[in-house]
């Protein structure tokens, strides 16, 4: 396979079981003020499971960034800012809708624009559930969970391994990681890879062409929202990390 055109992405995810909802579904959805159906509920777990860290997964911001053109930081704070909380579940009791605001926290935020590395800091939102009093970060799909490096720098550095133009070395410099995370980097790839296609499919589709269609797909947001439905975890997060089943919104 040559070329993966979106028509043809779209159909092998079909194929797999990550089917997108209907044209005129998406329209209907579209309409609606709600967010609901593009927040879900992720709990992480830590290695040793001594302590539990929930998030709320938003995935309405890279979406944002292919057809507005605006930068990955400014459809970040859109997605916190615009975030309806009053249909999303509390991860830790389910109760829906109780949230208050509990300020805000510091993370890194590196992503990279027009051949520049652009790290600087993002303040996600957090909120409390009024029920059980668990505090949960809203985290836009623009990061995956604990890690500083956007899910789009991510994809620009496995795309320019994938295409063989220059070495490892001069790929990690130009981006400013190490081999080693560029290695890991694809290892979580290639897994995510089959679980979204499915392996048959995985196997016969290329890798440059699985990223290039993903990073130009307008339905990326979406395509992520139901790999993380679907599997519990969210597409490139660090295989390292523990993770269980979201409760439903």
């Amino acid at each position: 396979m040559n070329n993966l055109t979106h028509n043809q992405y779209i159909c092998n995810l079909i194929a797999a079981n990550i089917a997108l909802p209907r044209k005129s579904a998406q329209k209907k959805r579209k309409n609606q003020r709600s967010l609901d159906s593009t927040v879900l509920s992720l709990t992480l777990c830590s290695s040793e499971r001594t302590n539990n860290i929930f998030m709320i997964r938003l995935f309405t911001a890279l979406y944002k960034v292919l057809l507005t053109k605006i930068s990955e930081e400014e459809a970040f704070y859109e997605a916190t800012e615009e975030a309806g909380m009053f249909r999303t579940s509390c991860p830790k009791c389910g109760t829906v809708g109780r949230f208050s605001e509990y300020g805000n926290y510091d993370r890194n935020h590196v992503t990279y624009s027009d051949g520049e590395i652009l790290d600087s800091r993002v303040r996600p939102r957090r909120v409390k559930c009024l029920s059980c009093c668990a505090s949960h970060a809203l985290l836009p799909d623009t990061l995956t969970p604990y890690s500083p490096y956007t899910l789009r720098f991510k994809l620009f550095v496995l795309i320019a391994y994938s295409d063989r133009e220059t070495t490892v070395v001069n790929i990690c410099e130009s981006f400013g990681i190490a081999v080693s995370t560029l290695y890991e980097w694809k290892k979580i790839m290639i897994a995510h890879k089959d679980f979204m296609l499915g392996l048959l499919i995985s196997r016969k589709t290329q890798t440059l062409c699985f990223l290039r269609g993903l990073l130009g797909s307008a339905d990326i947001s979406e395509i992520l929202r139901v790999f993380f439905n679907k599997y519990g975890f969210s597409f490139m997060q660090d295989a390292s990390m523990s993770v269980t089943r979201p409760v439903p919104t």
